[in-house]
């Protein structure tokens, strides 16, 4: 079996978020996390009013983020220290706690921002706000409606 050379074509690092092209190949990029949840095992809900998070996120975006990762329900896990997990957050929840952040992140900085979310609806919605890039821990397998389709779009990273 012929294994291809790990850069067989610069073209297929590319990675395009919105007007940002990232090329992976080049260097290691930073996802800068903000988590606007109450409980957060990262930050502890440091971020939970809109203008904390998006301060936060504007300094990310400052000290060298490539994209701004922005999630509404926390995915602590279940055990150990963490006790029994995370709730379930509802979508009206969710869409409340990131619409508002991910609109003024668009307007204040040229990072690209990603929506981390499993729900489709709410990816839907963080799209319309202005994310470019859908990260879902489930690898869509949680959401039978996949983002994209219903948006039009032909190609979405995610």
């Amino acid at each position: 079996m012929d294994i291809p050379p790990l850069s067989a074509s610069v073209e297929s690092s590319l990675l395009r978020l919105g007007k940002t092209v990232l090329n992976l190949g080049a260097r290691s990029h930073v996802m800068g996390i903000l988590n606007v949840t109450p409980d957060s095992f990262a930050d502890g809900g440091r971020y939970l009013s809109p203008d904390a998070a998006v301060e936060h996120g504007l300094r990310l975006a400052d000290e060298g983020a490539d994209i701004i990762d922005v999630g509404g329900e926390s995915t602590r896990p279940r055990g150990g220290v963490y006790g029994d997990g995370a709730s379930e957050v509802d979508v009206h929840q969710e869409c409340a706690r990131i619409l508002p952040v991910i609109e003024r992140l668009c307007r204040n900085t040229d990072v690209p921002i990603s929506v981390d979310t499993w729900k489709a609806s709410v990816a839907e919605a963080a799209l319309r706000a202005g994310a470019v890039m859908v990260n879902d821990i489930s690898g869509f397998i949680l959401t039978l409606i996949c983002p994209g389709l219903s948006l039009g779009l032909e190609r979405l990273p995610y």
